[in-house]
């Protein structure tokens, strides 16, 4: 096992050689970069400097044995997300110590191509990050009111829409740049949202393959996006779209300490 802090230019150096391509820590090491790295061949946990972002990759019994002594060199109650693979089992008094209890189940899914075909019978048009900006928010706040991606936000590499029969935006999908292999970047989909009255019409597969194809085309050397794990409906969409789960996860968050209102 090796503990290194990521402080130089590049998380992966740090990370033990088996997960050097990994891409899911090939896409955020920009975003680790400065975390403490703790791993062998089985399994890698990474976490970020406070507040802690503790986030692990590989063999859930690896991880198992990895994450509770990553958790040990961190300040009680300090830890503001623990990302474990799913069926990792972790000592309760590990979690306890940490703060943290059950939050969300989630997957994260990539594609590398070939590109998908949009359905021809939904009009979908690239949108103006800053013009849409507005509209973009608006159809969010009904469509995807859990959604923290927005068209202003640094790294946009796009948004796309559809419209309705009055020019209103019914549903969006944006897009964010994050590094890829080498000299390459990978784009990241988020902010999928279609009003209550236009779902079933196949507008968030179309928008997610125009996101798509014009990721790779642009030369993204993959495309990611996550999902809650109980959203079937949604998984066999993009299955379809030749995404592939590449990690199942559990997320834990902060709960109140007991005794506390």
């Amino acid at each position: 096992m090796s503990v290194r802090s990521g402080t130089g230019p590049d998380l992966l150096d740090e990370v033990p050689a088996a997960w050097r391509a990994d891409p899911m820590l090939v896409q955020r090491r920009q975003e680790w970069l400065g975390s403490r790295v703790t791993g062998d061949g089985a399994a890698v946990v990474v976490t970020s400097p406070a507040p802690h972002r503790v986030t692990a990759l590989g063999d859930p019994a690896a991880v198992a044995v990895l994450a509770p002594a990553a958790l040990a060199d961190l300040a009680p109650g300090s830890v503001a997300v623990l990302t474990v693979p799913r069926g990792t089992e972790l000592p309760a008094a590990a979690l306890e110590r940490a703060g943290v209890g059950p939050s969300s189940t989630w997957d994260w899914m990539l594609t590398d191509g070939p590109a998908p075909a949009p359905p021809a019978h939904v009009a979908v048009r690239p949108l103006d990050p800053a013009a849409d900006a507005d509209a973009v928010r608006a159809c969010l706040q009904e469509a995807n009111p859990r959604s923290t991606a927005d068209p202003l936000a640094p790294g946009t590499a796009g948004w796309w829409g559809v419209e309705g029969p009055e020019g209103t935006l019914d549903a969006v999908v944006g897009a964010e740049r994050r590094p890829g292999p080498g000299a390459r970047e990978t784009w990241h989909l988020h902010g999928l949202g279609v009003r209550p009255h236009r779902r079933r019409g196949g507008l968030g597969s179309a928008l997610t393959a125009a996101a798509t194809r014009d990721a790779l085309a642009a030369g993204a050397a993959f495309v990611s996006l996550g999902l809650y794990a109980d959203n079937d409906a949604a998984r066999r969409v993009y299955e379809r779209l030749g995404f592939r789960t590449h990690a199942r996860f559990a997320s834990l968050r902060p709960v109140p300490a007991p005794g506390c209102a």
